[in-house]
């Protein structure tokens, strides 16, 4: 994405194994941070850093060098500052660099939380105002361009979703067709019945969703399941800070994982994450969707 190529432009005019390092600790740093901005209590907070850095996800986009542990730091700021400038700004960010998660963008205006959808689309333009005097419009153009002519996924090398793993199996192109739109149905029915439950559920049940929403599933994405971890740990279901661990299973199973961590958070509690001295406001399932 244009602003993420910006943005790592001073690395490579370093060049070397000083960007490389420079590259890591930076991976480390941003786990670091996005665990500790988390509205959670500190015992998660330690926990969930925890067994994402030891999760085959955060390791592998460690050994790959790719963005996904430094996602995790915009959408721990999206989660802390839920409807607020701040987090529309970081949800932004993270859409620029992974525009799979536009759909959180979706789940604001079926929300109807229409500051928060204003912040998330002026913050958007004023990323784009910003690197257009680097990239040019012909640099937005071309990264469009790219994204649209993405197709026939299904099948390609270290493609993990649903039908690739169906004709990796030795399902048929019908077969795997059909796993693909389960996988979509699976995505959008979970973001749907979220807006039944607290801001907070959603918000976590819709990032992890984006991941069954394309027809791409890189084995580094599945750091995204800190998140769900976070939120069933800190709403009295410890059990769900296995998730990130559960990326290590075989490679049949990665699809299914992702699938139980998008629909998992469901069994959470009612009420906010954040430790009860914060004095955090916890919401009623009606104002997750109704705006306060």
């Amino acid at each position: 994405a244009p602003p993420l190529g910006i943005a790592i432009g001073p690395l490579d005019e370093v060049g070397g194994e000083l960007a490389v390092q420079a590259w890591f600790l930076l991976h480390v740093i941003a786990l670091m941070a996005a665990c500790a901005l988390m509205p959670l209590p500190t015992w998660v907070r330690l926990a969930v850093f925890g067994v994402t850095a030891l999760s085959y996800g955060a390791t592998r986009d460690l050994a790959l060098g790719n963005v996904s542990v430094l996602l995790l730091l915009p959408l721990a700021i999206a989660w802390r500052w839920l409807d607020q400038p701040a987090g529309a700004a970081a949800q932004a960010v993270a859409m620029s660099v992974r525009p799979m998660l536009g759909v959180l963008l979706i789940w604001q205006l079926l929300r109807r939380r229409w500051r928060a959808v204003a912040w998330t689309i002026g913050s958007g333009l004023a990323i784009i105002a910003l690197s257009l005097p680097f990239v040019g419009v012909g640099g937005y153009i071309d990264y469009f361009t790219v994204l649209r002519n993405l197709s026939g996924l299904s099948g390609e090398a270290n493609n993990l979703d649903l039908s690739s793993t169906a004709l990796a199996l030795g399902a048929d192109q019908s077969l795997s067709q059909a796993a693909l739109l389960a996988s979509y149905a699976l995505g959008i029915a979970a973001i749907g019945l979220s807006l039944r439950r607290d801001r907070e559920i959603g918000f976590v049940v819709t990032s992890t969703a984006s991941l069954l929403l394309v027809p791409l599933l890189w084995d580094h994405y599945l750091a995204m399941l800190a998140l769900p971890a976070a939120l069933l740990a800190a709403r009295g279901r410890r059990w769900g800070l296995v998730l990130p661990l559960l990326a290590w299973l075989p490679t049949p199973a990665l699809p299914f994982v992702v699938i139980a961590a998008v629909w998992l958070p469901f069994l959470a509690r009612e009420g906010s994450s954040a430790p009860a001295r914060t004095g955090v406001h916890r919401a009623s399932p009606a104002q997750g969707i109704l705006p306060s």
